[in-house]
């Protein structure tokens, strides 16, 4: 499944300027970028990274009141398409059953924007993707979001927004039945937060619930029942900031509570998954991300569940991302995180999954990008003994042809080692992209 695209229209107030750096600041950010390598190697020993998560800065982009001073149009209607062309050599991701295979993917987007007094946003995607031999692997995914800011005032806005999509589940995922078909569910989500800002005190509040509803599907001999993993989420979050000054950049408290209840209780297995997150994470920024950024923070997880056949989760994780410009031409980004994921499997309370993710991107001319990434997870299972380590890695090289189109090639390989038989395979897949974006 593709990330979702994200275009950042609000941007927080800054006392920092770029290039503004303290007579001592090399040490410091070479001492504090050795903390952080240490510190990730830390918690690769215990277990592993994907996606890079979000930043503390990226949630106060997302939050910030919107400025007509710092967009460009009042008014914004953006179609972008990217076509790709895969190869996949081992599509079911199943070590016994290797399938190659070739897949194009089309993948259109419709973007509009009015910008009055307030701002209101309207996003399409669509990620369409076709098998030339497995056709019934074939899948059409959309995506569909509206955000409107409601209300706002130089110290603070009221955000919302909508979305539903339809989506499928990988054959890389620990969740995939090894159907006939990729499962397909709807998530239909609804949020609502809350910006306010005195002096260098930064308040949010987030409200979020989200539906998931999972379509039947089929073996060579039965239906696979999906409707005893449709549930509903509600979550709420309070987020404080309290922004210091250079280098040090902010200290942050994040409170969370998340919780899950399920439609059918309990499901096929037996089950009761009804379940609830209380997770706190404390955190620190230092610097910035045009020279150098780094966020180090600590969480404490507890994850409960209705059915007493679960034991309670309860952790205690470390994180780190930061953004070191080392040469004017080179970027190196390094992540690492911890979560409880929620799993549908059987006997299985959660997935722990410890992961880490280093990119290095240089630019070789103004309009070629290159870029290595590697990365590691661990899944932990609760409840059976299972744990699945995953090795990526990657190379990508961009070309932007002109401001309106870009070709992109790239090539992963991606192992998954495991305690059990079935969840051990590798793939390799090659991609060639070309997308392009126009603006009205």
């Amino acid at each position: 499944m593709q990330a979702a695209h994200n275009s950042c229209y609000r941007c927080p107030n800054s006392d920092y300027q770029p290039g503004q750096t303290p007579k001592s600041g090399i040490n410091i950010r070479t001492a504090t970028l050795a903390l952080l390598i240490i510190l990730t190697i830390l918690t690769l020993s215990k277990s592993a990274l994907a996606d890079a998560p979000k930043r503390y800065l990226d949630i106060l982009k997302e939050t910030q009141p919107y400025l007509l001073t710092r967009t460009g149009p009042r008014d914004l209607i953006e179609p972008s398409i990217a076509i790709e062309a895969a190869s996949n050599n081992n599509i079911y991701s199943d070590a016994g059953n290797r399938k190659t295979d070739f897949i194009t993917l089309l993948r259109p987007r419709l973007t509009l924007a009015m910008n009055r007094r307030y701002r209101f946003t309207m996003d399409a995607d669509v990620d369409a993707g076709s098998y030339a031999s497995y056709t019934q692997e074939n899948f059409t995914d959309y995506t569909l979001k509206a955000h409107a800011t409601l209300l706002q005032s130089r110290s603070g806005a009221l955000n919302s927004g909508i979305q539903h999509a339809k989506k499928h589940i990988l054959r890389d995922s620990p969740d995939d039945e090894n159907s006939l078909r990729p499962t397909i569910y709807h998530d239909t989500g609804v949020h609502i937060d809350y910006n306010y800002t005195v002096n260098r005190l930064v308040t949010i509040i987030e409200l979020e619930t989200e539906s998931l509803n999972y379509l039947d599907a089929s073996t060579i001999s039965t239906t696979i029942n999906n409707d005893d993993r449709d549930r509903t989420r509600t979550a709420g979050k309070l987020i404080l900031g309290y922004k210091y000054r250079p280098p040090i950049d902010s200290f942050y408290l994040i409170q969370t509570i998340d919780k899950s209840e399920y439609r059918y209780t309990p499901d096929d297995n037996g089950y009761n998954r009804n379940t609830q997150l209380n997770e706190t994470m404390a955190g620190i920024t230092y610097g910035s991300p045009e020279l150098f950024y780094i966020e180090l923070n600590a969480k404490w997880i507890k994850r409960s569940f209705d059915d007493a056949l679960f034991t309670p989760i309860r952790k205690t994780a470390f994180g780190a991302n930061t953004t070191w410009q080392a040469t004017n031409l080179t970027r190196i980004d390094l992540n690492s995180a911890y979560n409880i994921e929620e799993t549908t499997l059987a006997g299985v309370s959660g997935i722990l999954t410890n992961s880490a993710r280093l990119a290095i991107t240089h630019e070789l001319l103004r309009p070629l990008k290159l870029q290595l990434i590697s990365e590691k997870k661990k899944n932990t299972f609760t409840g059976i003994n299972r744990a699945d380590i995953y090795t990526k890695y990657g190379f990508n090289v961009k070309y932007d042809l002109n401001q309106a189109s870009r070709l992109t090639a790239s090539v992963a390989y991606t192992n998954r080692d495991s305690d059990t038989a079935m969840g051990i395979y590798d793939f390799s897949r090659t991609v060639l992209t070309l997308s392009g974006i126009f603006k009205f």
